[in-house]
C-alpha cells in the first residue's frame, strides 16, 4: 500500500488567495519598512558623519583658537613684560587646569570637547608638555590599543608629523576612562615652532555622535505609528519626515564645502520640528565661531585693523593691478619704553585709540594696517609726495588731538618711512622690505618727517647691523675701552673734573667713532650692557684718576635713559658706589633732555633720590632740543653743559656770545655749575671769561685719553 502524503497548500497559493486590500497593506507596510530602513540608515549615517565632522570641527576649531591665545601670549613674552615660564604656566591653565599637589591637572577646559575631551601639548619629542596625568612624560613610543592592527601604530609620532605639516587629524583607539572597553578616538594637531610645541585637542568620538542613534530610534518609532495610522498617512508622514531629513543631508554635504545653507524653519514641534530647529542653531554656532577665526586671520583684534596677512593680499593684487601708491610703515617713539613705565593697559588703549581715529579716516584710496606691536602700515593711493606729506601730516595731528580728547595727553612722536609702487617691484614682500628699510632709517636719525626709501639707505642699515654684531661680541670680550677728559677752572687753571667717555677699537672694523656706535647701540636692549659697563669701569678707575689729576676731582658718566628708566637703577648705582669705594658727592650723572621726554614724574623722583644721596646731575648737550629753559627751571639739577654748538662762534658772533651770557646768567641764578664743552681757542676761553663761565671742557686744555697715557 502506498501512502500519499498531503503537503498543504504552496505558499505561492497562499500569496495568491490574499486578497488585494491586504496586499496593499503588505506591500506598503513592506514598502514603508524598506523605505523606513533605508531612511533611517542613511540618516543614521549621514548624521553620525556629520556629528562626527561637527566634532572634528571643533577640535579643530580650539586648537585654532588655542594657537591665537598662545601666539597672543607669546607677543607679551617678547616684549619683555613677562617671564617664560609664568607666559607658558598662564597657558597651561587657561588650556586644562592649574597643577595639583599630586603632580596632575584638574580638567576645565575652556571649550566643550566631551566628556573624556581635553588639551595637550608635546614637544617635538613627545615630551607631555601639557598633560592631566602624564605631564613630564615621554610618550613617543606609545601605540594604538587596536589589537588588530597587524602592525603598530605609533599615535604620537603621527600627530608630531601632521602638526609639522600645518596641521592634522590622527584617529585611533583607545581605553575608554573607567570602562572596560576601547573606542574610537580623533586628535587634532597644530604646531607652534618658537616653543616647539605640538598643541593638540582630542575626545572619543562617541562623545559626539551618539545623537545618532537617538535619531535612528526616532525614526522607527515614527515609521510604527504611520504604520498603525493606514498607507496614505503613513506616505504623507514619511514624506514630512523625509524632506528635513533629505534637506539636513544637502545641508550638510554644503557644509563640508565651506558653504552654509539653513533649513527652511517649519512648524512642527516634534523631533523632526526639533532637529531643523536644532541643525539651523548649529550651523549659526559654526558659521559664527568660522566667522570670528576667519576676523582674527584677517583683523587685528586690539586695533580693529587689516592685519600683515590681510594687507598683504590686498597690496600684492593692487600692485598687480598697477596701482599707483605709497606704502608707509609707522611706528611711535619709545613705545616700548611707554609700555614699561606705565604699563601694557596703558600702551594698549592708546593702540585702540589710534586704530579708531585712523579708521574715520579710511577710504578707498587709503587704508591702515596694523602690521605687529608697534608698527602700522599706511597705503596712500597716490603718485604724489607732496601729497602723501600732507596726508601723514594731517594722520598724526588727528591722532595726537583725538588722544588729548580721549584723556591720553601723553606727547608721542611717530617715526615713518615708505616707499612708491614701481614696475620693479612685483609683490608686497620687496615693497615692504623697501618701506621697512626707509622707516629704519627714520629711526636711526630720530627723523620724525616722512622718509622716502633710497637705495643708500640700505647700506647704512646693514652698517648698523654689522656694527650691533660687532658690538656684542667685542663688549663681552672687553675690547670696549674709555678715554677721560679734563674739565678746567679758567681762571686757577686746575681740574675740577674728567668725563668719561667710550671708545671701541674692533679688530675687523677698526677705530667706531662714538658718534656711530652709540646711536646704533641705543636702539637696542645691548646699550643697557654697555652703560653698565662705563658705570663699572669709570668707578673703578678713579682712584688711578685722583693720581692722574688730583684728589677729590669729580667723575661725570653720561647714562643712557633705558638704564636710567630701569627700575633698579638707583640701587645699582647705589651698590657700584660702594663696590668700588667712591664717595657719592664725587659722582656726575650725566643725562639729555631727551630723558625728560616719557615720564616726568619719575624722572624727576629718581634725581631726586640721586641727588638725596649726594650724587650730582648734570644737564648734558644743552641748548640741542626744544624745551631747554623749561628744563633749567623744572627740575633739580647741579649742572649745566653748554653744547659745542652753542661755544663754536662766540668768538666771532656777538649774538651767540649775548645768549651765552643769558644762558649762564639764567643757570646761575638758579645756582647750576656751567661747564661749557668744545672750547679749542684762546678767544673762546676770554669769551667765557667775559661773561663769566668758569669750567670748560675741551681740546684747548686736554683731549680724550686713555689712562695707559699716564
Amino acid at each position: 500500500m502506498i501512502c500519499k502524503i498531503s503537503r498543504g497548500p504552496s505558499m505561492s497559493l497562499k500569496i495568491k488567495n490574499i486578497t488585494l486590500n491586504n496586499k496593499l497593506i503588505i506591500y506598503t507596510v513592506g514598502l514603508l519598512v524598506i523605505t523606513g530602513l533605508i531612511i533611517g540608515i542613511a540618516g543614521f549615517r549621514l548624521t553620525k558623519d556629520a556629528l562626527d565632522r561637527k566634532g572634528e570641527i571643533i577640535l579643530e576649531n580650539g586648537v585654532k583658537s588655542a594657537m591665537l591665545y598662545i601666539n597672543e601670549q607669546y607677543s607679551l613674552y617678547e616684549k619683555g613684560d613677562i617671564p617664560i615660564d609664568v607666559v607658558q604656566d598662564s597657558i597651561k591653565e587657561s588650556l586644562l587646569g592649574e597643577m595639583k599637589a599630586d603632580g596632575t591637572r584638574a580638567i576645565n577646559n575652556p571649550i566643550d570637547l566631551g566628556e573624556y575631551g581635553y588639551f595637550i601639548i608635546y614637544d617635538s619629542k613627545g615630551n607631555e608638555v601639557m598633560h592631566p596625568f602624564l605631564e613630564g612624560e615621554n610618550v613617543w613610543d606609545v601605540i594604538d590599543q587596536n589589537r588588530r592592527l597587524k602592525e603598530p601604530f605609533y599615535l604620537v609620532q603621527d600627530k608630531i608629523q601632521k602638526a609639522k605639516k600645518g596641521g592634522g587629524f590622527t584617529h585611533y583607539t583607545w581605553d575608554v576612562p573607567f570602562e572596560n572597553r576601547t573606542a574610537q578616538k580623533v586628535v587634532y594637531s597644530e604646531y607652534f615652532e618658537p616653543w616647539d610645541w605640538i598643541v593638540t585637542a582630542g575626545t572619543y568620538m562617541e562623545d559626539f555622535n551618539a545623537e545618532a542613534m537617538r535619531i535612528i530610534q526616532l525614526t522607527l518609532f515614527v515609521l510604527l505609528i504611520v504604520m498603525l495610522v493606514g498607507f496614505i498617512l503613513t506616505k504623507n508622514y514619511i514624506s514630512s519626515v523625509a524632506i528635513p531629513l533629505m534637506g539636513i543631508e544637502k545641508a550638510m554635504k554644503s557644509l563640508s564645502d565651506g558653504k552654509y545653507e539653513y533649513l527652511e524653519p517649519i512648524r512642527r514641534k516634534d523631533e523632526v520640528g526639533m532637529l531643523v530647529k536644532g541643525y539651523n542653531q548649529m550651523l549659526g554656532a559654526i558659521e559664527a565661531k568660522d566667522k570670528k577665526l576667519e576676523y582674527f586671520a584677517y583683523f587685528d583684534e586690539l586695533s580693529g585693523l587689516s592685519n600683515r596677512h590681510e594687507t598683504r593680499q590686498r597690496i600684492n593684487n593692487k600692485i598687480h593691478n598697477g596701482v599707483c601708491a605709497y606704502l608707509i610703515l609707522m611706528d611711535i617713539k619709545d613705545f616700548k619704553t611707554i609700555n614699561s613705565v606705565y604699563g601694557s593697559n596703558y600702551g594698549d588703549e592708546i593702540i585702540k585709540i589710534l586704530g579708531e581715529t585712523v579708521t574715520t579716516l579710511a577710504s578707498d584710496r587709503l587704508r591702515f594696517s596694523r602690521l605687529s606691536g608697534n608698527e602700522f602700515a599706511i597705503w596712500i593711493e597716490t603718485c604724489s609726495e607732496t601729497e602723501v606729506k600732507t596726508r601723514l601730516n594731517q594722520i598724526i595731528n588727528e591722532i595726537k588731538n583725538q588722544l588729548n580728547i580721549s584723556g591720553y595727553p601723553h606727547h608721542l612722536s611717530f617715526h615713518m618711512g615708505g616707499c612708491k609702487t614701481h614696475e620693479s617691484i612685483d609683490d608686497y614682500d620687496r615693497l615692504y622690505k623697501k618701506a621697512a628699510v626707509a622707516l629704519q632709517f627714520a629711526k636711526e636719525h630720530d627723523n620724525f618727517e616722512y622718509v622716502s626709501y633710497e637705495d643708500s639707505m640700505l647700506t647704512t642699515i646693514e652698517r648698523a647691523s654689522i656694527l650691533l654684531k660687532h658690538a656684542e661680541i667685542d663688549l663681552k670680550a672687553g675690547r670696549f675701552s674709555l678715554y677721560y677728559q679734563g674739565q678746567v677752572d679758567i681762571t686757577s687753571k686746575k681740574v675740577l673734573g674728567v668725563e668719561a667717555l667710550a671708545r671701541w677699537f674692533s679688530e675687523e672694523l677698526g677705530f667706531i667713532s662714538p658718534g656711530e656706535f652709540i646711536p646704533v647701540l641705543n636702539k637696542t636692549q645691548l646699550m643697557i650692557d654697555f652703560s653698565e659697563f662705563v658705570i663699572h669701569k669709570a668707578l673703578e678707575d678713579y682712584p688711578k684718576l685722583e693720581k692722574k689729576y688730583g684728589q677729590g676731582i669729580t667723575l661725570a658718566i653720561n647714562i643712557c635713559p633705558t638704564l636710567f628708566y630701569q627700575e633698579s637703577f638707583v640701587e645699582f648705582i647705589v651698590s657700584a658706589l660702594k663696590t668700588y669705594s667712591v664717595h657719592p658727592e664725587k659722582l656726575i650723572l650725566e643725562i639729555t633732555e631727551d630723558l625728560f621726554i616719557t615720564d616726568v614724574e619719575l624722572v624727576n623722583s629718581k634725581i631726586q633720590q640721586l641727588r638725596t644721596l649726594g650724587i650730582k646731575i648734570s644737564l648734558d648737550d644743552f641748548g640741542t632740543g626744544f624745551s631747554s629753559l623749561n628744563y633749567l627751571r623744572s627740575f633739580p639739577l647741579d649742572e649745566v653743559k653748554i653744547d659745542r654748538m652753542f661755544i663754536k662762534e662766540i668768538h666771532k658772533n656777538d649774538r651767540d656770545l649775548s645768549m651765552l651770557k643769558s644762558i649762564v646768567d639764567l643757570a646761575q641764578t638758579l645756582d647750576y655749575l656751567v661747564v661749557a664743552e668744545g672750547i679749542e681757542y684762546l678767544e673762546q676761553i676770554q669769551c667765557l671769561q667775559e661773561v663769566n663761565c668758569r669750567v670748560a671742557q675741551g681740546f684747548f686744555y686736554y683731549k680724550p685719553e686713555p689712562l695707559e697715557a699716564y
